[in-house]
């Protein structure tokens, strides 16, 4: 009993001291771990900012970035990143700085993409979880600019700044600014032609050279002009004693171009600067004539040079607006608000004043205003920018809106209305938009396409409806559509194949019917029988589909709009082929392919969904019949497809199936003679062209075929002069070296022998050539140190170097003399004028070519009476003209078709004066007529005039020289047999008169009596 208590008692203190440790251990202190995930939230950014300072405000975002002159300038883009985990997470902020046509994976450069991979933080601003960021970037001063005067007028630029955090998740914004244009060249703080003789002209060694050097992202052009330099003693230089040109040339350059009291465009093209190396300059030229007496002293006067921006100019960068119709066999263009049109002219439909075909652009008129045009079917229109219509072309069922049915070979205007906003040609009817917002329609109606209920053709335009809230038109032959400003969709006309796109494939819709309910419309475009439209970047397609036009992958047609996949900023429909672009500027193509239209380099393959088209980043597409054209976002323009009447604009009636290069460049010197069907030419970007007949290789190209149009010689870049010879060529590069080529049966071609040669080949190797005439199986060449050479056919004395016989097959020198000046060269007679200003001639002279005053031909230079004051000499075949340096101009020798300019036909034996003018300043001679150009850059012409070679307009013979037209900026003049060049201050150069063998260079035969602008392949 008592050890049972025990062990209870034991086991009872034990049970109290358990309880008592367990008390003590649960009111007793200790330290707790605790835990908790916090969800991850990705960092913001917030603003952004374009500032002139670091972490500054936006003082950038109303009105642009403009850059700084000739140099770098920062700009900040700035702004707030925000992270609700605490401004410590962010991790890294970026910025990409980027031209809109491009994205924020383009490589970098300094003309449209900047990448900043790093920017700056400070942390100690703002608040626990923001955190202001700072991105300055280097903008050059020749990048692109995006303002309405800019390189990319129809772009934007693009801040995409990104954001991560430590988790490395991440966040981007975008913000857009313009990119202002910034008009800027350097020019010279002075003109100093030094201490100078009197009676001293300038020569190419002592010429004042004034680089005019790129500094800014605009393309630009100098206007010049002075006044009378007054002399500190006696006597002043007339302002028209300074000459200036863009080439290096003496005083007595035809080149040159008398400085005047009027501002006078140079031409010159100085283009957007492309990288950090190119430094981009054009050099002016000036060449100054001290008068023989009366002047004594420090002579100084004042000459401004004023910049001028040229916006993208004419074919090049943004500027040129294709027509975006598409049923049509011509093409149509606008660049710098003139007008160009090309291809089929069965109707007229080119507005050129006849029916004849083009295979490139030609101009059509002066005019710079034009706004917008339209080609489709066999007619035309054109809005100006004062708001007056034009039509012109086929009007057989009143398209043209003209009140009857009579086509027109030339802009017609329409009505007296100057509010028109948009025209938009269909296939025999026109629709058109009005400021206020009404919509107008004539033409023919046999499907109800022109929208007033009724199948009623007009021969004017007619409202059609009341609503003033219709914002863009587009039409087929037989149906259309049409977006209203609050982006909803209607169509009307034929509904066959389901083209209207409202569940209807029969019948016709008689007035405008809304396609669905959708209210985001942007673009639409029409084919034959297709529709497509964008709503922002999603595309659809509906209607017929033969060839895969819908790009749904099938031939199957659609009534209802269907959607095709992808992403696209814009979309062209021709007839039965179409293509777009995808939001970074890839070229797609689908549907027929039958003429290579689609651009994937073969012919007949049909595609029925898009198809990418090379690798190539375009800005701007548009349709042809059976072609297209497009612009690259380098600004080069491309054509392909089908080109039977020369649709391309290329140059050619032969078709491509991938790109042709279609573009416009500037001439420089154009060179043909008297009696060939050949011309040559240089640009100014040192490249030589020939075109023509083609036998002996007269053309350079390799071959004795005839060329339609300019195609150039070889890939030098060098070529400074050319000169075309009876059969043969000849040219000089800017290293003075001289080369020739083609017909060489009496050694003209100076190579010491008589083979003819299909390519250039140099003469000998010296690097002082200054000028080279070619004529009947001779040429004369001079020097720069003022030495002159004969060589070819010695027949008649033509060649100067005193024999009548045989043939001298090397250049050798006319006498000692060393101040010749300037030469011509006629059929078989030349001349030359020295430094001291007289006149010399030699060779043959049966119609008293020489102005020696009797018909004997002579073997050796002859003085030309005692003048001292003759400034340029021309030779044809058997007359001669020249210019004295007071302006006034001389001819003599045969008189037939009365090209002396006398009013009459009796010949001249030695130079008579032609009127009493005394502003000329160059002129040209042929076998049957002249040219000539004043020093305020008008263009005259006299003679005969069968083939229209005198530019008149008409084929009448004149007997004085008669202005061709009113343009006063002609620059250079050129002749061939019967054919005629002139080139223009902007570059542009313009032939006339018969064009067999293509002599003109317009891609065609056909014969013109206007001046034709050339463009070319």
């Amino acid at each position: 009993m008592t050890q049972q208590i025990k062990i209870i008692g034991t086991l009872i203190a034990v049970a109290f001291l358990l309880i008592v440790g367990i008390v003590l251990r649960y009111t007793g202190a200790a330290d707790v771990t605790t835990t908790a995930e916090i969800v991850n939230e990705p960092p913001t950014v917030d603003t952004i900012n374009f500032a002139s300072e670091a972490f500054g405000t936006g003082v950038y975002n109303p009105i642009g970035f403009t850059p700084l002159l000739g140099t770098d300038s920062k700009l900040h883009i700035t702004g707030i990143v925000a992270d609700a985990n605490g401004a410590q997470d962010i991790a890294t902020t970026s910025v990409a700085f980027y031209r809109s046509a491009l994205d924020n994976t383009c490589t970098a450069d300094k003309n449209n993409c900047y990448h900043l991979l790093s920017c700056d933080l400070a942390t100690s601003t703002i608040s626990d979880t923001e955190i202001q960021y700072n991105c300055p970037l280097d903008i050059a001063f020749w990048v692109d600019a995006t303002d309405t005067g800019g390189r990319f007028p129809l772009q934007h630029w693009v801040a995409k700044v990104a954001t991560s955090d430590q988790a490395a998740e991440s966040h981007n914004l975008d913000a857009t600014i313009t990119m202002n244009s910034l008009l800027a060249v350097n020019i010279p703080d002075d003109i100093n032609y030094g201490t100078r003789d009197l009676g001293e002209k300038s020569t190419i060694e002592n010429n004042v050279e004034t680089p005019i050097q790129q500094r800014g992202n605009s393309r630009a052009d100098i206007e010049v002009s002075g006044n009378d330099m007054s002399c500190s003693v006696t006597g002043f230089i007339p302002v028209q004693n300074q000459r200036w040109a863009n080439a290096d040339v003496d005083y007595g350059s035809i080149a040159n171009t008398p400085l005047s009291t009027t501002d006078t465009r140079v031409g010159f093209d100085i283009f957007y600067r492309d990288n950090d190396a190119a430094e981009l300059y054009k050099t002016l030229y000036w060449n100054i004539g001290i008068p023989d007496t009366g002047v004594k002293g420090i002579c100084a006067g004042t000459n401004t040079i004023r910049v001028i921006a040229l916006g993208a100019s004419v074919w090049s960068g943004e500027n040129v607006v294709f027509n975006s119709e598409s049923r049509t066999l011509s093409g149509a263009a606008i660049a710098e608000g003139t007008l160009w049109m090309w291809g089929n002219n069965a109707f007229g439909q080119l507005g050129l004043g006849d029916q004849v075909h083009r295979s490139i652009p030609t101009q059509i008129g002066t005019a710079t205003d034009w706004k917008q045009v339209s080609a489709n079917g066999n007619h035309a229109l054109a809005i100006k920018t004062n708001g007056e219509l034009y039509a012109w072309g086929y009007n057989f069922n009143g398209q043209l809106g003209l009140g009857d049915t009579n086509d027109r070979l030339v802009p017609t205007r329409v009505g007296t209305d100057t509010d028109w906003e948009y025209v938009g040609a269909g296939g025999t009817h026109t629709l058109a938009i009005k400021t206020d917002g009404s919509l107008w329609a004539t033409g023919l109606n046999s499907s109800g396409q022109l929208g007033f209920g009724d199948t009623t053709q007009r021969t004017t335009f007619t409202r059609v409806g009341s609503a003033n809230d219709w914002s863009t038109v587009r039409s087929s032959s037989v149906h259309t559509l049409a977006i209203k400003t609050d982006g909803t969709l209607y169509a009307w006309g034929s509904n066959v194949n389901g083209r209207t796109g409202i569940g209807l494939t029969s019948g016709n819709t008689l007035s405008p019917t809304q396609v669905g309910s959708a209210n985001n419309w942007t673009h639409i475009r029409v084919g034959t029988g297709f529709s497509v439209a964008l709503a922002s970047t999603t595309l659809y397609t509906w209607g017929n589909n033969t060839f895969g036009e819908l790009a749904l992958g099938d031939t199957t047609q659609r009534a209802t709009p269907t959607l095709v996949s992808g992403q696209w900023s814009t979309v062209e429909a021709s007839s039965v082929h179409m293509h777009a672009l995808d939001t970074s500027g890839f070229l797609y193509a689908t549907g027929r392919n039958a003429f290579g239209q689609l651009g994937l380099g073969d012919y007949g393959a049909d595609r029925l969904t898009f198809t990418q088209v090379g690798t190539k980043t375009w800005s701007h597409i548009a349709p042809g019949n059976g072609s297209a054209y497009g612009r690259t976002t380098d600004g080069t323009y491309y054509a392909w497809g089908s080109n039977d009447v020369g649709q391309l604009g290329i140059g050619t009636n032969q078709s491509r199936n991938a790109f042709t290069k279609f573009t416009v460049n500037n001439w420089k010197q154009v060179s043909a003679k008297s009696n060939v069907a050949h011309a040559s030419a240089v640009k100014n970007d040192g490249t030589l062209w020939s075109w023509g007949l083609g036998e002996d290789g007269r053309l350079g190209l390799g071959d004795e075929n005839q060329y339609f149009s300019p195609t150039q010689v070889g890939t030098d870049t060098d070529w400074n002069y050319t000169n075309a010879g009876n059969l043969s060529g000849y040219a000089i590069k800017t290293n003075g070296t001289l080369w020739s080529w083609g017909g060489n049966v009496a050694g003209q071609l100076g190579l010491g022998d008589t083979n003819e040669r299909l390519n250039p080949v140099q003469v000998g190797t010296d690097t002082n050539w200054k000028d080279v005439r070619g004529g009947a199986s001779f040429a004369v060449g001079l020097r720069t140190d003022g030495t002159l050479y004969g060589w070819g056919s010695n027949n008649a004395g033509r060649t100067g170097l005193g024999i009548t016989s045989g043939t001298t097959l090397t250049p050798t020198q006319i006498g000692t003399a060393t101040d010749w000046q300037s030469l011509a060269v006629g059929n078989a007679y030349a001349c030359a004028i020295k430094t001291n200003g007289t006149l010399w001639c030699w060779g043959l002279n049966t119609s008293s070519q020489l102005g020696l005053g009797d018909t004997t031909s002579r073997t050796t230079p002859t003085q030309v009476g005692i003048d001292t004051n003759w400034e340029s000499v021309a030779a044809g075949s058997i007359a001669t003209a020249a210019v004295k340096t007071n302006g006034t101009l001389y001819t003599w020798g045969d008189n037939e078709f009365s090209k002396l300019g006398h009013g009459d036909t009796t010949a001249r034996t030695i130079p008579t004066q032609v009127g009493t003018a005394t502003n000329w300043r160059t002129v040209a001679v042929t076998d049957v007529y002249m040219l000539a150009l004043k020093t305020n850059n008008t263009l005259y012409a006299w003679g005969n005039n069968t083939t229209g070679a005198l530019g008149l307009g008409d084929t009448a013979l004149r007997t004085t020289p008669t202005q061709v037209g009113t343009a006063n900026n002609w620059v250079s003049i050129g002749h061939g047999n019967s054919f005629s060049f002139a080139i223009k201050q902007d570059g542009t150069m313009y032939s006339t008169g018969t064009n067999a063998n293509g002599r003109l260079g317009l891609g065609d035969a056909a014969q013109e009596h206007t001046p034709t602008d050339m463009l070319v392949q």
